[in-house]
């Protein structure tokens, strides 16, 4: 069996041979082939990035509370057992590639995580500097996170959802031709904007509330940041059943919202 580097040098020189072979080479990470020094066939290869099941992509198979607890990636969800499968991948992939390896800093060179920065653009505030980080997937997320008798399920399943929805909306804005940014807003007073879609099709401003209703403080921070930001469309996601306008507010179901989202279309709202 020929190693990565090696494999990759022999790509390399059939594609330069041009005899119409095409090659499809799949990968967890290239921290390891950069260490190396691999010839990693920069231009002359498309890069794919391949993320857990979003729920549109699921259909009539996603539900949002199996997709809290225990995730979207293909391996945990085919199989007969997910909570157990998932703890295993979890103790047998990323503690061995992390805590043994010594990488907790370097979480997205294995493309576990991704960080979010804040939106500055024409900031009328003073803003927060530090950027967000979440996990890949919201079942590994439910799978680290420390838990015990003192914490309550808002403070696991509010992150949770979040998460999620961040996990979506990330897909999404990766998978686009014409850039497009998530990030979030945070002021240093406090004022919060969960997410920030910016790009060609659109802006969106959207708070995400793990709560069945809507309060009347819950769309504050959307208010705010749509005054500075006339032009953006301001989307309130939420666990309830209907979709409703409070304040001028757009509030959308949760499922509703990640069900709608297509990786080839526009944000539809």
């Amino acid at each position: 069996m020929q190693k990565a580097p090696e494999l990759l040098s022999l790509v390399h020189s059939i594609i330069e041979e041009k005899k119409g072979y095409q090659f499809i080479l799949t990968g967890s990470s290239l921290r390891k082939l950069k260490r190396t020094g691999s010839n990693l066939l920069a231009g002359r290869a498309l890069l794919c990035k391949m993320f857990p099941f979003i729920a549109s992509e699921l259909g009539v198979d996603f539900n949002i509370e199996t997709a809290l607890h225990t995730g979207r990636i293909p391996l945990i969800l085919e199989s007969a057992n997910p909570q157990t499968t998932l703890v295993t991948y979890i103790s047998l992939y990323l503690k061995e590639e992390v805590q043994e390896e010594g990488l907790v800093r370097n979480l997205e060179d294995l493309l576990l995580g991704f960080s979010i920065e804040v939106f500055s653009k024409r900031a009328k505030r003073a803003l927060s500097a530090h950027p967000k980080f979440y996990l890949f997937d919201a079942g590994v997320f439910r799978s680290l996170r420390p838990k015990g008798p003192l914490d309550n399920n808002a403070e696991i399943n509010g992150p949770a959802l979040e998460g999620l929805i961040a996990q979506h909306l990330y897909a999404w804005t990766q998978s686009q031709i014409e850039v497009h940014t998530l990030s979030f807003f945070r002021t240093k007073s406090g004022l919060e904007v969960d997410f920030i879609i910016y790009g060609p099709k659109g802006f969106w401003a959207i708070e995400v509330k793990f709560s069945s209703k809507i309060h009347p403080q819950d769309t504050h921070s959307l208010q705010s940041f749509k005054e500075d930001y006339p032009d953006c469309t301001p989307l309130l996601i939420y666990m309830g059943d209907k979709k409703l306008i409070s304040k001028n507010i757009l509030c959308i179901p949760a499922e509703e919202f990640l069900k709608n989202l297509c990786i080839d279309k526009p944000l539809p709202y």
